[in-house]
């Protein structure tokens, strides 16, 4: 369980708890990104949604879903990242006069 903050009146509270759905821009919000990643999460097919006639945009994401992404997070190697890429020297001015 979630610790009390102090929140300021301007900040969005974090539920404590989870909902049993999300609208795609609180599904968004959820993962630090804007709410069009959430659509093309759900055009794609890589997020099930449940039509809803309730929420704008019509499709509610079960926290279920959520739970499925969590699940597949790992921890951030160097080594995924490959190797960097060398800097060319005179590569921005290559081909200018």
């Amino acid at each position: 369980m979630q610790s009390e903050a102090t929140v300021k009146p301007y900040k969005k509270q974090v539920a404590a708890f989870p909902r049993a759905a999300y609208s795609i821009p609180d599904f968004s919000a959820l993962f630090g990104r804007e709410q069009t990643w959430g659509y093309r999460m759900v055009y794609e097919g890589k997020v099930k949604a449940i039509p809803s006639d309730s929420v704008r945009g019509g499709m509610m994401i079960p926290h279920s879903e959520v739970e499925r992404l969590l699940s597949k997070a790992q921890t951030y190697d160097d080594s995924m990242a490959g190797k960097a890429v060398p800097k060319q020297k005179g590569s921005l001015t290559k081909g200018r006069k």
